[in-house]
């Protein structure tokens, strides 16, 4: 009967075990791939606040170099300095008017070509004096190093008459860097998670598992009391055997 309540508890410990694993594992993958979605769509946010900076910003610098009371390069600085903006100025003949040192990965007259190319803008005259300021939609073009970029070409006609093309680029921020700014926080939110899960389940199991302990401990508690009131009773037949 020991023997037998011993055998009962090993298995009980047993099933204890597997189920504080399996449910440990269960939950802490559906946290994972919770996580997962989670950068998934803070990566697609990243990506979508940057264009769309991207845009308000070429379009607050398009209004400002339409007025010629300023300097041009006065204008353009703070963009290219806060934003990193890239801009290429031209006049109605062709001629660079204005380019940005910003050095990007890719470099910057292959990244022009592409923009030009997809633009099919190699070169473009006023054809009349109805010319006004008009901004085109914005690409998205790959470089030569893995690298992704943003790019408006625009018409850009000031107060004095003047016409420009302009080309306005803006470095989409790698997936590695993305990721190297959300991953500690993520991590550690994982991290926290499992510490929860780990806890929550081995207090729920116990619970769970408290009716079937406290019959395992009612029945050793039987054998132990009935052994122990069976011994006198045995020790006298085995006394009065012996005088026989």
């Amino acid at each position: 009967m020991v023997l037998d309540i011993s055998w009962r508890r090993t298995m009980l410990n047993n099933l204890y075990r597997k189920l504080y694993i399996l449910f440990t594992v269960t939950i802490m993958l559906i946290i994972t791939f919770v996580i997962l979605f989670a950068i998934t769509n803070s990566v697609n946010a990243e990506r979508t606040n940057e264009r769309t900076m991207f845009q308000r910003m070429t379009t607050l610098l398009i209004y400002q170099l339409e007025n010629t009371q300023s300097n041009t390069e006065t204008i353009i600085e703070p963009y290219e300095s806060k934003y990193k903006i890239f801009v290429l100025l031209s006049n109605a003949n062709g001629k660079m008017v204005y380019k940005s040192n910003l050095s990007f990965s890719t470099q910057s007259n292959s990244l022009i070509q592409n923009v030009l190319e997809q633009t099919n803008q190699q070169q473009i005259l006023p054809e009349n004096d109805d010319i006004f300021t008009s901004q085109g939609g914005i690409f998205e073009i790959s470089g030569t190093e893995h690298d992704n970029y943003f790019a408006i070409p625009a018409t850009i006609a000031t107060t004095d008459r003047n016409v420009y093309q302009g080309i306005f680029i803006y470095q989409v921020s790698d997936l590695r860097s993305i990721l190297e700014s959300l991953i500690p926080y993520y991590l550690l939110a994982w991290i926290l998670a499992f510490i929860g899960v780990l806890v929550l389940t081995r207090l729920v199991l116990k619970r769970a598992f408290m009716p079937t302990e406290r019959i395992l401990k009612s029945q050793k508690d039987f054998v132990a009391t009935a052994s122990h009131e069976l011994k006198s009773p045995l020790a006298v037949m085995i006394a009065n055997t012996d005088t026989l």
